[in-house]
C-alpha cells in the first residue's frame, strides 16, 4: 500500500497502460488531494483466503484499489485504539479521479 499518492501508472511492458491523478480540491476543500494506492495480482477475496503466500495464484490482470482514507492501526480489541490524530473523522469522503491513456514513449526527458 502507498499513501499520499497524488497520481499513478500502470503499464504493460511496452509502455502502454493509465495514468491515474487526484484532483485537487474544490474550493469547499470537500475532496481528498491525495489518496492511497494498492495495485496486486490477487484479488482481496484471493489474500483472506490464502493461509500462506504459497497458495497464492498470481492473476494476469492488475486489481487496483484506491482508498480516500486509511484508519490507523488499532481496535481496541487486546489494547488501546486508535491514536486521535490517525482515526479520522466519521464523514463522508470524496475521492475525484482523472484517467488517461498513458504511455512511456509520450514522455520527453
Amino acid at each position: 500500500n502507498k499513501e499520499g499518492v497524488r497520481w499513478l501508472t500502470l503499464t504493460d511492458p511496452a509502455g502502454r497502460g493509465v495514468k491515474v491523478t487526484v484532483l485537487s480540491p474544490d474550493e469547499g476543500g470537500k475532496t481528498v488531494p491525495v489518496c492511497s494506492a494498492t495495485a496486486l495480482h490477487f484479488t482481496e477475496s484471493d489474500l483472506d483466503a490464502a493461509h500462506t503466500t504459497w497458495q497464492l495464484s498470481p492473476l494476469a490482470s492488475v486489481i487496483l484499489t484506491l482508498d480516500a482514507f486509511h484508519m490507523g492501526l488499532g481496535n481496541s480489541s487486546c489494547g488501546p485504539g486508535v491514536l486521535q490524530r490517525y482515526a479520522g473523522e466519521k464523514r463522508p469522503y470524496t475521492l475525484s479521479l482523472l484517467f488517461q491513456p498513458f504511455h512511456k514513449k509520450a514522455l520527453k526527458p
